[in-house]
């Protein structure tokens, strides 16, 4: 029986003159929760957990002969498996919501030589374990880990749960040997701002213009051997947006002139239908269709408007719209921006040709283009 005072227990006993036990159990403040006779000598009594040996002593003191006893209390550890199990529920979903929304774990499978440089560089760059998923942008990744990682082939992302697997592989013999002789080329046009070589020839200096694509530093040295060409090439860059604002525009208009043709369907039958000639140059179509009735009965009239259109020449005012245009210049000249260039010089103009605006933003950075 168990010895914590929780919940039932029932008893099974045998024996006479069970009205006499039960104003005992009375007197001894034992309430009786069920009593039930098997038979003229055999009972089945229960009452509370905290009540069994008070219980269990009367029975013996009254020559009772126990036959059965049976408890539906509670015990502590069940109580404490209970509060296990719905903590964890709890926790179970509360990782769920961890999982959904934050990287717990990062898994790399490819080669053990090039796993501390991957993630040195993701954790640069604000990627390790407990960062935010909004965090990450694979394909910035990948170039970033593909500049900065030699020795690296192929890179990717995915996302299980709540870790983060990244699959690369290394270079063959063969790529790291076509490698050595590439060169360093512009990835963006601009002014030389500087230059510093680690290994190969410098082929600008501090102010060259130079366009995207041209060779920065050659892959030989001084000896003209083959080698890795690196280094660093920072320019003077510039994002710009420009805008047209004719004063004079022309659109086309309705003039109020309209032919119309309809038909009257019955499911994808055309069961009538009176036809009239579109006798217009520039026109716009308008179609309406309208069921016949409310009963349910797939017939429809289907109109056909056809709207005659002539040019229209509208002024528009510069003046009225020019805070809007110039806000609208600056925004596309800011998309360009990845975030991390330094940003020198911005500035704005406006130009008038030929009855036409002409607005634009120029914004000037530093940034590396090696």
């Amino acid at each position: 029986m168990n010895k914590f005072w929780f919940g039932y227990c029932k008893i099974t006993a045998k024996g006479a003159n069970v009205i006499n036990l039960l104003k005992i159990l009375k007197q001894k403040n034992i309430p009786i929760k069920n009593f039930r006779k098997l038979d003229n000598t055999t009972f089945v009594i229960k009452t509370k957990a905290k009540h069994y040996q008070n219980l269990v002593a009367i029975l013996n003191q009254k020559c009772y002969n126990i036959v059965e006893q049976k408890s539906s209390s509670s015990s502590i550890v069940s109580i404490f498996k209970r509060t296990g199990i719905l903590c964890g529920i709890v926790f179970g979903i509360l990782l769920n919501i961890v999982s959904s929304f934050f990287v717990c774990k990062i898994e790399t499978f490819g080669d053990k030589n090039l796993e501390n440089q991957i993630l040195n560089t993701l954790k640069q760059n604000n990627v390790s374990p407990f960062c935010p998923k909004s965090n990450l942008n694979f394909s910035k990744l990948k170039s970033l880990i593909y500049e900065n990682v030699e020795n690296i082939s192929l890179i990717s992302f995915d996302i299980k749960g709540c870790t983060l697997r990244i699959h690369y592989t290394s270079k063959t013999a063969q790529e790291q040997n076509s490698a050595q002789t590439q060169n360093v080329v512009a990835k963006n046009s601009g002014i030389i701002s500087s230059i510093v070589v680690s290994s190969g020839t410098a082929m600008v200096k501090q102010g060259d213009i130079v366009q995207k694509g041209d060779v920065l530093i050659a892959g030989f040295d001084e000896k003209q051997n083959p080698c890795i060409a690196k280094g660093q090439v920072f320019a003077f860059t510039f994002k710009s947006a420009s805008l047209t604002f004719p004063l004079e525009t022309t659109t086309l208009a309705r003039t109020g002139n309209f032919v119309q043709s309809f038909k009257v369907t019955y499911l994808t039958e055309t069961l009538f239908e009176n036809k009239t000639q579109n006798p217009f140059e520039k026109f716009e179509i308008e179609t309406k269709e309208n069921y016949l009735s409310n009963s349910g009965i797939p017939l429809k009239i289907c109109y056909t408007t056809f709207f005659e259109l002539t040019p229209l020449t509208i002024t528009q005012n510069f003046e009225e719209n020019k805070e809007k245009l110039l806000a609208q210049a600056k925004l596309l000249a800011w998309q360009q921006i990845k975030g991390n260039e330094e940003i020198l010089e911005e500035k704005t103009e406006t130009n008038f040709v030929s009855n036409i605006w002409f607005v634009s933003h120029y914004i000037k950075i530093k940034e590396k283009i090696s």
